[in-house]
């Protein structure tokens, strides 16, 4: 976590969210809260979102993947808002289970 910190203040965005991430899986609420504060780009963003989607170890991954989804999205990253339409979309339509509670 420090290290993530340490790397965000020296510019080092790449660097910052691997520390940040690896402090996130270990369980470390203090690491997602920054990654959800921090100003990243949309392809940042994106790639956060993600990851989470995919996470098996960070608690109340998918509410967070939306929250990064949402942040992509608004700095109009068109891959995020697709992937936010999909994830919205009633079960009925998609045929799929809806993955958002």
């Amino acid at each position: 976590y420090i290290l993530g910190l340490e790397s965000y203040r020296n510019q080092d965005q790449m660097q910052s969210i691997e520390w940040l991430w690896m402090a996130a899986e270990n369980s470390y609420p203090k690491a997602l809260t920054y990654l959800r504060a921090g100003n990243f780009h949309a392809e940042t963003y994106y790639n956060l979102a993600r990851r989470l989607e995919a996470s098996k170890k960070i608690e109340d991954n998918m509410n967070m993947a939306v929250l990064f989804y949402e942040k992509a999205h608004f700095l109009n990253h068109t891959e995020s808002t697709f992937r936010l339409g999909e994830l919205y979309l009633p079960s009925e339509v998609s045929g799929t289970v809806s993955r958002i509670e």
